[in-house]
């Protein structure tokens, strides 16, 4: 039962530990990410208003 106990204790850390350096990894392109959204979302109308044209 210990075992058990301490092999979920491990998972749980291995997990937690892969989500911060994937977190630390991307940290650097959210806000160009957030940018670009923001850019396309507002351009949205006037490419559609050329593309009929």
């Amino acid at each position: 039962m210990q075992a058990d106990g301490q092999i979920g204790w491990l998972r749980l850390a291995c997990i937690g530990g892969l989500l911060v350096g994937c977190f630390t990894i991307l940290r650097p392109f959210v806000a160009p990410l957030i940018w670009a959204t923001v850019l396309a979302v507002s351009c949205w109308p006037a490419f559609r208003r050329l593309r009929g044209l």
